[in-house]
């Protein structure tokens, strides 16, 4: 009696990014990427210039999905750490105004996120009050 012949697995692929920083834990994210092709197989083992073509253009447009994807989860990721940092970095100033011998509240600076948006790579000299 013969078994059934299974086709060959096919390797899991994902694309993948990971962040390091000095001051917050590192996080990956993978997303993962299937190995289907747009045509059926050839029943020859030489795939023609035209299958392998669409296999290029589907495999492409896989890879862009995955980078569209992955780009949007480390954009939330990273917004979500810089809050987290505003916060921690307003609580510690907050505390160090408060304290000390005969301290007086400072007057402290907090960042316009709006103002900080539309100037992004632009020199701003602020006026001195």
């Amino acid at each position: 009696m013969s078994q059934p012949q299974s086709e060959p697995q096919q390797p899991s692929l994902s694309a993948t990014a990971t962040y390091t920083s000095p001051t917050n834990p590192p996080f990956q994210i993978s997303s993962p990427l299937e190995l289907s092709s747009s045509s059926p197989p050839s029943s020859s083992s030489n795939p023609t210039a035209e299958e392998t073509k669409r296999q290029r253009i589907a495999h492409l447009a896989q890879l862009r999905k995955a980078a569209s994807s992955i780009q949007a989860s480390v954009n939330k990721e990273l917004t979500s750490r810089m809050e987290q940092d505003k916060l921690r970095e307003a609580e510690e100033t907050s505390k160090s105004a408060d304290s000390g011998p005969g301290s007086k509240k400072k007057k402290v600076k907090l960042v316009d996120d709006e103002a900080e948006e539309q100037n992004y790579g632009e020199e701003v000299v602020e006026d001195s009050d």
